[in-house]
């Protein structure tokens, strides 16, 4: 996410294909996830993108989501790894 902030930063060269299938794995099933604030959803009866873009400061709430799957289909360890998601 280029609009983001950075949260933490690791030496990647320790990542196997086997330590992120068990990182993966802890993502199946229901989880809380917070919306971008460029979101459709609507707050107060306006949609959260148009608030946003006007600097206006508020509060999205999570969502539910439920992952059914996730596989990686691909990895260039260091560098990159491709990721399929089923929800």
């Amino acid at each position: 996410d280029p609009l983001g902030r950075v949260v933490a930063r690791a030496d990647a060269g320790a990542l196997t294909p086997e330590r992120l299938q068990q990182a993966l794995a802890a993502f199946i099933g229901w989880q809380d996830q917070v919306p971008p604030r460029t979101s459709n959803k609507r707050v107060a009866g306006e949609r959260a993108y148009r608030k946003a873009h006007r600097g206006e400061s508020f509060e999205l709430p999570p969502s539910r989501v439920y992952l059914h799957e996730a596989r990686w289909l691909s990895h260039r360890l260091p560098a990159s790894s491709t990721l399929e998601l089923v929800s």
